[in-house]
């Protein structure tokens, strides 16, 4: 029996794999549709840290872990706001570990074959390689989505920067940006 799954090769297999897991809503790509992290200060001082829900007109949905709730904040109340964006590192890791070890399989599998009658060099470097290249995409992927880096999106004061452009900006970075 092949070591195939519908005529595709192991590499089809981790490549699917890998889209399966990063694009359907898995654990690992959860937080892909969360909105920007914000924190803000208001014009009285007191500071609001959260994730972006809505902009609702001139209104921001802020959703506050502290509280434990949804805060509406105007943007008149506002004068200061910071918002970053998470970006998960899994498809990075995903391509260093298929490179990497692909790299360590191949030269594995050299090593391995010594005195075997079975296969030359080549074949033992090339089916090292393919195991390798799934073992280490595997944990690569796992290690880049435990990674994250913050991306700065916006850092304004409101005396800084036109409420219509500001209010623009943070519609898109929140997580429901169609909610009007």
């Amino acid at each position: 029996m092949k070591n195939r799954i519908a005529g595709m090769g192991p590499s089809s297999v981790v490549f699917l794999l890998a889209i399966l897991i990063l694009g359907l809503g898995s654990p690992l790509g959860a937080d892909a549709k969360a909105g920007a992290q914000l924190k803000i200060v208001t014009k009285n001082g007191a500071e609001v840290q959260g994730e972006l829900l809505a902009v609702n007109g001139r209104t921001l949905l802020v959703y506050s872990s502290e509280v434990g709730d949804s805060i509406s904040l105007a943007l008149d109340e506002v004068r200061d706001l910071t918002a970053v964006r998470e970006k998960s590192k899994a498809l990075s890791g995903l391509v260093i570990g298929l490179l990497g070890g692909a790299a360590a399989g191949a030269s594995s599998g050299i090593a391995l074959r010594g005195n075997n009658s079975w296969g030359t060099y080549g074949e033992w470097a090339v089916v090292g390689a393919k195991l390798g290249a799934v073992a280490g995409g595997f944990l690569g992927m796992l290690i880049g989505a435990g990674m994250h880096q913050e991306e700065p999106l916006i850092v304004a004061s409101t005396y800084q920067l036109e409420p219509d452009a500001l209010l623009k900006k943070l519609r898109v970075a929140a997580r429901f940006p169609e909610a009007r």
